[in-house]
């Protein structure tokens, strides 16, 4: 006659189960760096392609010696070159150097400092002698946020 044991045999030991609970916690926490890393990679790659054509504009502003400026869009950016004619005024310029470019969907950059009055006017200005009028731009994308000093922010 067979002699019954005091544990079913059906279910899971405690170790069993402690053992499952580890794994599913590494792979929570795995996910949720993904997600925030993945979060943040448009605001990371639009840092750094707006990093590299600021520091064209000063080369650009250099060796066209003319003044040329930073402003920021709706939807983008743009580069402008000053026009002395006719009392000044800042007009877009048309560069391959320097093109007008979009920022991905839901990207939205403000100043630290307080921006300029006019809407016409650039952010950031960069001079023929190499000087510019910088600002710490603030990037914004799904709840994370990235900032770009440039030049002499004030």
């Amino acid at each position: 006659m067979k002699t019954r044991s005091p544990l079913p045999d059906g279910g899971f030991s405690l170790l069993e189960l402690m053992v499952v609970l580890a794994v599913m916690g590494v792979v929570a926490s795995l996910s949720v760096a993904l997600l925030d890393r993945a979060q943040r990679q448009p605001l990371e790659t639009a840092r750094e392609q707006l990093r590299r054509d600021l520091a064209e504009a000063g080369d650009q502003a250099v060796q066209r010696q003319r003044l040329i400026g930073w402003q920021p869009r709706e939807a983008g950016y743009r580069f402008l070159s000053w026009h002395p004619g006719e009392g000044g005024h800042w007009q877009p310029l048309a560069s391959r150097w320097l093109p007008e470019r979009a920022w991905p969907d839901g990207l939205t950059v403000t100043r630290r400092e307080s921006a300029p009055a006019s809407s016409d006017t650039p952010w950031v200005v960069w001079w023929p002698d190499g000087e510019n009028i910088g600002a710490t731009l603030v990037l914004h994308h799904a709840g994370q946020r990235l900032e770009l000093t440039v030049g002499d922010a004030r």
